[in-house]
């Protein structure tokens, strides 16, 4: 298969999923209960596919544990300081944002006020006195998507690199399906956020489809870019790989903890709902991986033989 017929597949896909989560404010009622289902099986998804996926073909492609460690641990780190620094990753119900303009800024930080679809209303206010977290500014469309476009663009790097790494092992069945499923399966509720914050700003129908489309096609361009790149580096083609790979499973793992974590002090009542939504989005990405060519990632003796110097 020619790499790019899954590089237009992808893109296309990645188009029509991401216009489908735009537009869920004007056909979809989205609570806040409804958007932790999704947020819990998509974790989930992102959990298993960092740590089931990508972290084994890094470590397939290094041959080193320390230098696999390495890269999760600069992925992991690095997503963790740019979401502290910039906030773009709340995902809040539509009409939160549309009724509330502070509340994407209010969310990035201790104070939870959430309205649930099944009637459980929630204060959890950790704001002392005389220690006030709430920022000053409040972020525009402009400066969410610019964060998400960031972002966005390293889940390019990590498909561009799952690609590659298929392609080495002569996985041909759309090579990086794992890494791009939990990517498009992300896309809405991005999508989602950028397109009710421009509702609020009274931003054109017509603008806000050519942004999303625009946001949607960096992910496939990302991964252009680094498909492109890594064909000129010849000898340390494996090492970059597979520290791309390890990086992105930091990412990946960050992202799926960044979502699921903030609210398991606040879902006590729908714990059954979204605990096995989270184990559904895991067992997805262990048959995903379960599903690649036993040569690929799994341990074997010849292949500890070859990764272990002998003493």
């Amino acid at each position: 298969m020619s790499l790019g017929v899954p590089l237009v597949i992808y893109s296309v896909l990645l188009v029509i999923i991401g216009l489908a989560g735009g537009s869920l404010p004007q056909v979809l009622k989205m609570t806040h209960s409804r958007m932790q289902m999704v947020i819990s099986f998509v974790g989930g998804l992102m959990l298993g596919i960092g740590i089931l996926h990508l972290l084994p073909h890094a470590f397939v492609q290094l041959k080193s544990i320390d230098q696999t460690a390495l890269g999760v641990i600069l992925g992991l780190t690095a997503m963790f300081i740019f979401l502290r620094w910039f906030h773009f990753h709340d995902h809040e119900p539509p009409e939160a944002i549309l009724q509330a303009p502070e509340n994407l800024v209010a969310l990035s930080v201790h104070h939870h006020d959430h309205d649930h679809d099944l009637g459980h209303d929630h204060d959890h206010s950790h704001d002392a006195p005389g220690h006030c977290h709430h920022p000053r500014h409040r972020p525009t469309w402009a400066m969410i998507l610019s964060g998400l476009a960031i972002h966005t663009l390293l889940d390019g790097m990590a498909l561009g690199a799952s690609i590659q790494s298929d392609l080495t092992h002569n996985h041909l069945l759309l090579p990086g399906f794992g890494t791009y499923l939990a990517i498009i399966l992300h896309k809405p509720l991005d999508t989602l956020t950028i397109s009710s914050m421009m509702m609020r700003e009274n931003v054109a129908w017509k603008s806000r489809v050519m942004w999303i489309i625009g946001y949607c096609l960096v992910c496939p361009l990302g991964a252009l870019l680094f498909l492109a790149g890594i064909s000129q580096l010849g000898d340390i083609q494996k090492e970059i790989l597979g520290m791309v790979l390890a990086f992105s499973a930091g990412v990946f793992i960050c992202i799926a903890l960044s979502d699921l974590l903030p609210e398991i002090e606040f879902h006590s009542h729908d714990r059954v709902k979204l605990t096995t939504l989270l184990l559904a989005g895991i067992g997805l990405a262990f048959a995903i991986s379960w599903a690649e060519p036993s040569h690929q990632h799994r341990i074997t003796p010849k292949i500890i033989d070859e990764y272990i110097p002998p003493k």
